[in-house]
């Protein structure tokens, strides 16, 4: 009983190490022990290159890691929230710790990233088609189930590759999908390399609530303000007949094929192999001092993205929602992402990382430095806080040119004034 792990390189796809569960915790899921070992040969070839271990709590090194849990960044490449609905459903499994290995063997064959499970569920490459963009905005949260149906249809032959566009993370729906030079749209993973033109995250509202809808329209606005804010966001997303494409900022195509970059959470930097795990901010910042190639730029980088999420209602901010982008041997925080006004939900999302004496949404900004202190020279993180209290007092106009929901700028319009102030006072 063995996981094997794969990771991306130039050469092609080439093992880096193996998971092997101990047989009699199988059914506790991601809480099970068991040894992580790297392969030999990728140590031998890399081992003055730290930056490619397989995870930034996994140094490389000879030696089998014994774990009292799965490696970290295994939860990272399992399917969560409706993904794993989906994928459940296919393999007949109850919800669960029971589930997570079953998974484990089918699931995560092409998940963002540069790493994919080696075993897991194979596709027949004859049996698979590409979609228009009109057959994707027409199905909807259900494309996954169409997708599966009609190449049933076409092909009378059961085929479960449009599983792999479904190895995401997150309650809404949302898939894997790669645009061809044709215009067609197939599921991640089922299109080779020479025929790629861009990769996708294509989302949908979370439920049939209108709520759900302007949520997720509400992302678009969210990130566009973002980039007027200056803050790291990757290519423009697109809103359309209640269907949200986002650009990947993980793939890469090139000249000489695709370049898939690596992308961990900070959950999995951190070392943590657990579902709806909350950190203190000065946490979350430590990992980022420690593992970023340039502590100080991303940590302003993180206040900016906070006091965003402050403005914005964005209560969603758990330390998966942020990642390392791996590039080389640079390790810099990924892209903005995930980002909308979670405040609107109806199940009542609350705020889920905070900084120490925050109370009732109102960070103690002076604490806030001093904390970023530590790293980040005090001044140049005030003067941070000076400017981004004159972006928040720019949102009734940024709002409106980035389209952003009436319903979440009425939402949020009432502490704009006060975090504006409050940022403003840190000294």
């Amino acid at each position: 009983m063995e996981c094997l792990i794969e990771t991306h390189t130039p050469a092609g796809w080439k093992r880096i190490g193996s998971w092997m569960p101990d047989p009699g915790s199988i059914d506790r899921g991601i809480a099970g022990g068991g040894r992580w070992s790297y392969d030999v040969d990728w140590v031998v070839e890399h081992l003055d290159e730290t930056w490619e271990a397989v995870s930034l709590a996994l140094p490389m090194g000879f030696d089998s890691v014994r774990l009292a849990h799965w490696p970290s960044f295994l939860v990272d490449l399992l399917p969560s929230g409706m993904a794993r609905d989906q994928w459940r459903s296919l393999l007949h499994l109850h919800n669960g710790p029971t589930a997570d290995w079953p998974l484990l063997e089918h699931a995560g064959r092409a998940p963002v990233g540069s790493l994919r499970l080696a075993h897991a569920r194979q596709w027949i490459p004859d049996a698979v088609r590409g979609f228009s963009r009109e057959e994707v905005l027409g199905h909807g949260g259900q494309f996954l189930e169409f997708m599966r149906e009609a190449q049933a249809t076409d092909f009378s032959v059961r085929n479960d590759s449009p599983y792999s566009a479904a190895d995401t993370q997150g309650a809404a729906p949302k898939y894997l999908l790669t645009q061809d030079r044709n215009e067609l749209w197939w599921a991640e993973g089922t299109l080779p390399d020479d025929r790629c033109q861009k990769f996708w995250l294509v989302k949908f509202p979370r439920g049939r609530n209108p709520i759900d809808r302007t949520i997720l329209r509400a992302e678009r606005s969210c990130l566009e303000i973002a980039r007027a804010w200056g803050l790291d966001c990757a290519e423009g997303s697109t809103w359309e007949r209640d269907c949200l494409f986002v650009p990947r900022f993980d793939r890469i195509v090139e000249a000489a094929g695709v370049r898939r970059l690596g992308l961990e959470s900070l959950c999995s930097a951190m070392g943590v192999a657990e579902y709806g795990a909350r950190f203190r901010h000065a946490e979350i910042c430590n990992a980022i001092a420690r593992f970023s190639t340039d502590p100080a730029s991303d940590l302003l980088e993180y206040l900016a993205r906070d006091v965003l999420n402050l403005a914005l209602g964005n209560t969603d901010n758990h330390a998966r929602n942020t990642s390392f982008l791996k590039n080389g041997r640079s390790i810099r925080l990924s892209p903005l992402y995930d980002v909308s006004p979670m405040e609107l939900d109806p199940e009542g999302i609350l705020r889920a990382t905070r900084w120490d004496g925050e109370n009732h949404l109102r960070p103690d900004w002076s604490l806030v430095a001093n904390t970023l202190s530590a790293w980040v020279d005090r001044q140049q993180v005030l003067l941070c806080m000076r400017g981004l209290a004159a972006s928040v007092r720019e949102l009734p106009v940024t709002t409106l040119r980035t389209e952003m929901p009436t319903e979440a700028i009425a939402h949020c319009a009432l502490r704009w004034n006060q975090l504006a102030l409050d940022l403003e006072s840190a000294a």
